[in-house]
């Protein structure tokens, strides 16, 4: 950051800082001096400082990509989200300063940590475990949703599966435009096809069926029993509720529970009302 005011020194505009003879520069280190592509100095703007311009420069970065026989990166694992609250970072804070955090702490810094791919990686996944062990025992993470996800029926196959989402995709447009005949024509028609497609494919599949027991009652009465025995187990298959009642009944137990911020101003509403009940209505 340099000052507004320059001056000319061995034929270069340099800017120094006002009614000072100290001029703002930007310290690299010498290993990386010949990386340094450019220097500009920005024009002053008095609304982003009082006495101060921006500086600007550029380095020139390698990077090269890890081949088969290089060491791979050792990546940290992506973890759930927290949720985060207006006192979640005093209580991150809190888990810093516990005697576990700190003793960790302590260790990481009294670690050497050697210019090596090696000794980096080791340092960085040891403060990332730091950072981490903080979080899950300080801050609370969302509940995983365990969803039932329907399989498709085995006569739906790719081709009646691309049908339907032409048909949906269309849908959209055809939402938009309801007035239009060009695409109301059009939506119908594959709306058409696509019924047409359903009911071929579910009528090829039972017909498949047919087939196979017509050919294994008398070749392989096990493999008919074990295809009825299937077909049976399907009809009777009934989807199950997600929740478990004892999980419910805790919910709606707590739901009339009394919060503990709340319980000094019940006792005195008690309190209150114990006193008007005593007193006396009529002199």
């Amino acid at each position: 950051m340099i000052d507004y005011r320059s001056t000319i020194i061995d034929v270069r505009q340099i800017y120094i800082s006002f009614h000072a003879s100290v001029v703002d520069y930007v310290a690299v280190s010498e290993e990386i001096l010949e990386n340094v592509l450019y220097f500009k100095v920005s024009r002053f703007i008095p609304t982003l400082s009082d006495c101060h311009s921006k500086l600007e420069w550029e380095l020139s970065a390698k990077y090269c990509v890890p081949g088969e026989n290089d060491i791979p990166i050792q990546l940290k694992n992506m973890t759930p989200n927290y949720i985060w609250t207006d006192c979640s970072a005093i209580k991150f804070q809190e888990t810093l300063s516990s005697d576990t955090l700190q003793n960790y702490i302590l260790e990481f810094n009294n670690s050497t940590i050697q210019f090596t791919q090696t000794s980096v990686d080791d340092a960085s996944s040891k403060l990332s475990n730091i950072f981490l062990s903080a979080a899950n025992l300080s801050l609370k993470r969302p509940l995983k949703k365990h969803t039932n996800k329907q399989k498709n029926k085995k006569w739906f196959d790719a081709s009646l599966q691309q049908a339907r989402t032409n048909l949906l995709n269309y849908g959209k447009i055809y939402s938009r435009f309801p007035y239009d005949p060009i695409i109301k024509n059009h939506f119908y028609k594959l709306n058409r096809e696509y019924s047409k497609l359903r009911k071929y494919k579910y009528k090829q599949y039972k017909q498949s069926l047919i087939s196979q027991l017509d050919s294994l009652h008398e070749e392989n009465p096990k493999l008919y029993w074990n295809l009825i025995n299937e077909l049976q187990e399907k009809n009777e298959t009934k989807k199950k509720c997600g929740v478990q009642p004892s999980t419910l009944i805790s919910h709606f137990q707590k739901l009339s529970q009394l919060k503990g911020e709340f319980q000094s101003r019940y006792t005195e509403l008690c309190e209150k009302l114990k006193q008007l009940e005593n007193s006396k209505c009529f002199n």
